[in-house]
């Protein structure tokens, strides 16, 4: 689908079907450097995160404002890999250039503007990673001070994170729902590890030295972020993970007063009331959503939603709130 010439707003990753990518619309400006305008989408969603290569031809620049902002409310983090030609990214005061070769992380919820730097003619392609921003930054909590920075991906967990968003588009056709939650699990995990060690944010990271119990509780509840979905999550399977007895994780968290099966239940509900009052995710029905954070039934769901926000979850849609 091209865009018409002149247009000044539309979707920026909206050019193909919203059904078969997923929910990838992001409100922006778009302006052109030719009468020839063509662009090209392929993707897929993982549930929670979403993966595309974007292939445009004939655009010069995006602009993503308050104004957008206000429009759509959406709080997710773009990682994005230029592959053919640079882009120079301005967001919150800070300006570098993406080049093929790295990586640029940038904030929905913050206005942005990227301009090819790319002579006419010459088509720009990139892979996009577009995850929840709740669920990064409980794997990187800086994370927000690390926008528009260039993260070099020739190596290591860039190169590994570049390859995994590639095969996925590649190989989405033949992918079951199971093995989707799977994979966007380690993608998840992939692009913290890619965020942590990186040397461009590892040196804003502030120095803090973590008691064993508290090393826990950081490590547990990073696995629970990354397997919110699953709705086998429980404590056997975290204290698994984290190799050790589920009495001692229970003892991690109750030095946070809370269990560590109300802490799993407790974060998909505010992920599930977050995409609840999204406009942007009102063609999801409210059990989707229960069940993309692992809830698995709706009765379920309802009660555990009126007990926490003491409301039904439909009264938490923008329609409904406005009708009240």
């Amino acid at each position: 689908m091209n865009p018409a010439i002149g247009q000044t707003r539309l979707d920026l990753y909206a050019f193909s079907d919203k059904q078969s990518v997923g929910s990838c619309a992001l409100d922006g400006h778009v302006s052109t450097d030719s009468e020839l305008v063509s662009t090209s989408i392929e993707g897929m969603s993982l549930g929670l995160i979403d993966v595309l290569r974007f292939v445009g031809f004939g655009l010069s620049s995006e602009r993503r404002t308050y104004e957008h902002i206000r429009e759509d409310r959406i709080d997710d983090f773009i990682v994005a890999f230029p592959l053919t030609i640079p882009v120079a990214i301005s967001q919150a005061g800070r300006h570098a250039v993406a080049r093929p070769g790295s990586c640029i992380l940038l904030s929905t919820r913050k206005p942005f503007h990227g301009v090819h730097e790319c002579a006419t003619g010459l088509a720009y392609s990139a892979l996009v990673a577009r995850v929840p921003g709740p669920l990064l930054r409980e794997q990187v909590p800086n994370i927000d001070d690390c926008c528009a920075q260039p993260i070099e991906a020739v190596h290591g967990s860039g190169k590994i994170t570049r390859a995994l968003i590639e095969n996925l588009i590649e190989e989405r056709d033949g992918l079951r729902v199971a093995e989707r939650q799977s994979l966007s699990s380690a993608l998840l995990q992939t692009i913290t590890t890619l965020m942590r060690e990186s040397p461009e944010f590892s040196s804003r990271r502030p120095l803090q030295r973590l008691t064993a119990r508290a090393s826990l509780y950081a490590a547990a509840t990073g696995f629970i972020a990354a397997n919110l979905s699953n709705p086998e999550l429980d404590v056997a399977m975290v204290a698994s993970h984290c190799r050790v007895a589920p009495s001692y994780l229970q003892a991690a968290f109750a030095d946070q007063s809370e269990s560590v099966g109300a802490y799993i239940r407790n974060v998909r509900l505010e992920r599930c009331r977050e995409a609840l009052r999204n406009p942007a995710l009102q063609y999801r029905s409210i059990i989707e959503i229960a069940m993309a954070w692992g809830f698995n039934s709706s009765s379920s769901f309802n009660h555990a939603y009126r007990l926490r926000y003491g409301q039904a979850p439909s009264q938490e849609r923008p329609a409904a709130s406005e009708a009240a």
